[in-house]
């Protein structure tokens, strides 16, 4: 009965914010599950997670990257069971690299968290992700979405703000969405320079996003209170759930609810200039062609619907001893996020040798189907 109670006051919430894309039921179920608090469960309808991480495209396949989860990763909690079938999920976490102790006890009150229930968290990747030091968390060109709750006054009072989104735009892949909740202050809170709030001006977020590469795809309301005035002497944190002037006026703040926060979703740009890649193996003359073939048709499979690939021919030549692929991907950062080592070694594993691989960049194509000539 509280999964319904739970789905049903979900489904209200998506309709009273104008979303017309129904609840996630797996989404729903993970950000529900026995292994969160009745407290962060609760949190939900305040924080709108399920709505928020629909909004940010979220699906249960991507490569997910959350920064900064904290020592309590609250959306952590959604994400990893939600990610561990068939997706994966990396928490790039701050780390105690800068020699800063808060840090260091943070990251590993979470990594407690993790190895306390390996059930829900095992197949969690950790990375560390603190400039200036660990500024690569993951390979470039690699991620679908990267996702962050609340940490840009974090890196804006820390000066590591435009570092960030650099790292963000390389750990994407072309297409590749950035979603960003924040504490949302006035057109005027440009900075720090009035003392530290925890607020911060939307137009902040977008221009170290396009200054970095990215593009301002869409806003969201999903996370607005008006209720919120930001003119606090204790900044943020004197709203809930810290509360940080303790029980002074707290029914009045218990009243404004959490914060007013910007919602934010931003796109690496694709790279659109085609690429063809030849891969070629060698093998011995002669070799059974029947038997090459089958080989080739079994691993066609895994290239069928092959996000990036537009089309690859399987070829050999007069003399069977080479034989590989030419390969019309849409962009070169797509087929050099393909052809990584784990791939290398795979094909290695397969045909004995190490393939030879080249990339040409594709200038003009003329098109006799369609009766165009493309150019990049």
């Amino acid at each position: 009965m509280l999964k319904i109670a739970l789905y049903m006051a979900v489904s209200l919430s998506f309709l009273m914010s104008g979303c017309s894309e129904a609840p996630d039921e797996k989404l729903v179920n993970a950000a529900t599950g026995n292994h969160r608090s009745a407290e962060n469960i609760a949190r939900n309808a305040t924080r709108h997670s399920i709505e928020t991480l629909q909004f940010f495209g979220l699906k249960d396949t991507m490569t997910v990257m959350e920064v900064w989860p904290g020592s309590s990763g609250w959306y952590s909690e959604i994400l990893a069971p939600y990610l561990r079938e068939n997706g994966i999920f990396y928490a790039a976490n701050f780390n105690g690299s800068t020699g800063v102790q808060y840090f260091e006890n943070a990251a590993a009150k979470f990594q407690r968290k993790l190895s306390a229930s390996p059930e829900v968290y095992d197949q969690v990747k950790t990375v560390g992700l603190m400039p200036p030091n660990d500024v690569t968390p993951v390979p470039e060109n690699s991620v679908d979405l990267i996702l962050t709750f609340r940490n840009l006054h974090n890196w804006v009072n820390g000066d590591m703000a435009e570092e960030m989104f650099e790292i963000f735009f390389k750990a994407l892949k072309p297409g590749g969405t950035l979603g960003l909740v924040a504490h949302r202050g006035t057109d005027e809170m440009l900075n720090f320079d009035k003392g530290y709030t925890g607020y911060l001006a939307e137009s902040v977020a977008i221009n170290l996003a396009k200054n970095a590469g990215l593009e301002l795809v869409e806003k969201s309301e999903i996370n607005a209170n008006p209720k919120d005035t930001k003119d606090y002497s204790d900044g943020v944190w004197t709203l809930p759930p810290n509360f940080k002037k303790g029980d002074i006026d707290k029914e009045k703040y218990a009243s404004i609810g959490e914060s007013d926060r910007m919602t934010l979703k931003f796109r690496k740009p694709k790279d659109e200039k085609m690429t063809v890649v030849r891969v070629l193996f060698d093998v011995e003359a002669g070799a059974d062609i029947v038997a090459l073939e089958k080989k080739m048709l079994a691993s066609a499979v895994k290239y069928e619907g092959l996000e990036g690939l537009t089309r690859k021919y399987y070829v050999w030549n007069d003399e069977q001893s080479k034989v590989g692929g030419i390969y019309l991907w849409e962009s070169r950062a797509v087929a050099e996020a393909w052809y990584n080592e784990a791939w290398f070694a795979s094909m290695t594993k397969a045909w004995g040798k190490r393939p030879f691989v080249e990339y040409l960049d594709t200038q003009i194509v003329v098109d006799n189907e369609t009766k165009k000539t493309l150019t990049n």
